[in-house]
């Protein structure tokens, strides 16, 4: 096999490796969140310099710092989670170093005061890979609703079943 072809295989080795380690990251964010917003595992999954950007809703929040605040507080709120982040975008630049991807959100959860909840939306993240180890940099939520389970769009069933 020739130097290029080789290089190229390489690369192409590399750029899928990158895929999964970032699949995988969000898969350990997930089980963060799903273990009560756990800080101490939920910190190292971030650069030091992280945004976590919840917009109005959930607020902006920079650093280890206020993250730790952050998931500290959300855990007071939110008692119960379960996280399915769906059908990935992932593009990893050129210089290996930095990513982009786009997760959908689909939670059910139970708030403070056991209200049952669904939340949707659309996960914006940026990576950075530091010392060989993706880290998120930046996650921004999109949010498409939050509704009570009992109050929610659910309660009109539009088809029958199969079909």
């Amino acid at each position: 096999m020739d130097e290029q072809r080789l290089q190229s295989l390489e690369r192409r080795v590399q750029r899928f490796e990158d895929l999964e380690a970032i699949r995988r990251l969000k898969y350990a964010y997930a089980a963060a969140c799903d273990d009560r917003y756990n800080p101490e595992r939920m910190l190292p999954l971030f650069t030091a310099d992280a945004v976590w950007d919840g917009g109005a809703d959930f607020g902006v929040h920079r650093g280890h710092a206020e993250l730790r605040k952050f998931f500290t507080e959300v855990s007071q709120n939110i008692l119960f989670a379960v996280h399915h982040f769906l059908q990935p975008e992932i593009d990893v630049d050129a210089d290996g170093v930095h990513a982009r991807g786009k997760w959908y959100l689909w939670q059910a959860c139970t708030f403070r005061g056991d209200v049952g909840a669904w939340i949707s939306g659309l996960e914006h993240d940026r990576y950075r890979k530091i010392d060989g180890r993706w880290l998120m940099s930046e996650m921004r939520l999109e949010l498409f609703f939050v509704t009570p389970y009992e109050d929610g769009w659910h309660k009109v069933r539009m088809l029958k079943a199969g079909g």
